[in-house]
């Protein structure tokens, strides 16, 4: 979420409780002012030249475009072992596949993100900095670790309703427009989950599989509500479905 790290991210939030999460979103909103802008503002003029001179009567129109690219993890990547789940770790093919996926990107500019959402179990934590040491555009990202991101993962068909509410309450402010493409990583079922609701389609997020979703909003700059629909908030409370756009897996990138 929709929606991508030198590491200046910021570190904590470990106990991953409600007071930790809401310092995070702080952090994001005062983030989000120092991105560059991406949002592009096109005007469709009439096709008659001879109207050039006429520029009151053309149709301007602000068109937003946000990125989400959502990672979960897998069960086969996981380390086993006696302590708490959110403290295993990636096995040796976990962290083999992050890398080899971070490489496939490389060079895709529509996977590197501006902010980066992560999980703040260990095996997420550990994927970032894995992926990061590989790509540089997740290394000019920066990361927020949410504890909610681990918690919302295992409880049936909230993920998405979960994504929505952070993404709305972390891009706000000043600013908060400059963010381009956000990534998301956590956990299966309810990234896969949240994909799927997302697009309204059945995605599959296997092993170290990243889904690319796009959303475009258009509308006339001369609408005093024009800045509020084509903001992060107004595209995440439409109800239109996200475009899938592409799966990167360590194998290379299927676009939808």
């Amino acid at each position: 979420v929709v929606y991508h790290v030198a590491l200046h991210r910021s570190r904590g939030a470990d106990d991953g409780g409600d007071d930790a999460d809401a310092v995070w979103c702080s952090r994001l909103s005062r983030v989000s002012r120092a991105c560059e802008r991406r949002i592009d503002v096109v005007t469709d003029d009439d096709d008659d030249d001879d109207d050039d001179d006429d520029d009151d009567d053309d149709v301007s129109a602000h068109h937003a475009s946000a990125r989400g690219v959502i990672l979960g993890d897998g069960t086969r990547g996981v380390a086993r072992g006696d302590g708490a789940d959110v403290d295993r770790p990636l096995t040796p093919e976990g962290r083999t596949m992050a890398q080899k996926l971070a490489a496939v990107v490389r060079g895709d500019g529509r996977f590197a993100p501006d902010v980066t959402l992560c999980s703040n179990s260990a095996r997420s934590r550990e994927t970032l900095e894995l992926m990061s040491r590989e790509n540089a555009a997740f290394m000019d990202s920066s990361a927020v670790y949410l504890g909610s991101l681990y918690h919302f993962a295992s409880l049936d068909g909230q993920m998405a309703t979960h994504l929505r509410e952070l993404v709305t309450a972390t891009t706000v402010g000043d600013g908060a427009n400059d963010i381009r493409t956000i990534l998301c990583v956590g956990h299966n079922k309810g990234m896969e989950e949240a994909t799927s609701e997302l697009c309204g389609r059945d995605v599959q997020l296997q092993v170290a599989t990243a889904a690319l979703l796009e959303k475009t909003y258009a509308c006339d700059i001369n609408d005093e509500n024009c800045e509020e629909q084509s903001s992060w908030r107004g595209v995440m409370a439409c109800n239109e479905k996200w475009t899938l756009v592409a799966l990167a897996t360590p194998d290379g990138v299927l676009n939808a």
